[in-house]
């Protein structure tokens, strides 16, 4: 692939939009920057009110989100019921919800309206899987280099 061709590819990546949403601040940084070595552009929110938020005054869908089960505020549960009544009354596409915790069953989050589930702490490993399997079109760079994809974008 030329460069010209990567940086189309990068073009792309861009344009998938992601929310990640963790009330620990060093979980955010960790897992933004394991997207964003993928080629990703993370959107995050400290709580699930604040996500509810980020995503009812968004101007583009978001594509992903990878919410945290337990939060102050608002936890990942309520906050994944309200995205889905938000985005359901805006007529608007629904996002892949992924349910991220080290505590709550599988199958809680799957009631709560999630589509998917990961146990903390998140590797890329896991990350890429959930892309490959949800947002196929976001797993185009898993193939450079880190150092390729920073070049690029």
């Amino acid at each position: 692939m030329t460069d010209a061709e990567d940086e189309s590819e990068i073009d792309r990546q861009k344009e998938i939009k992601i929310l990640l949403v963790d009330d620990s601040h060093v979980v955010r940084m960790v897992i933004a920057r394991q997207l964003e070595v993928l080629g990703l552009v993370v959107d995050t929110a400290a709580d699930g009110l604040l996500a509810v938020k980020a995503v009812s005054e968004s101007e583009k869908d978001y594509d992903l989100i990878l919410m945290d089960v337990m939060m102050p505020v608002m936890d990942g549960m309520e906050a994944t019921k309200q995205i889905r009544a938000v985005q359901k009354e805006r007529a608007a596409k629904q996002p892949v919800i992924v349910g991220v915790t080290g505590y709550t069953n599988r199958s809680e989050c799957l009631d709560a309206g999630m589509d998917d589930f990961l146990f903390k702490p998140v590797t890329i490993e896991q990350l890429k899987g959930v892309l490959k399997q949800w947002l196929p079109q976001a797993s185009l760079l898993f193939g450079m280099t880190e150092e390729k994809v920073r070049r690029l974008i």
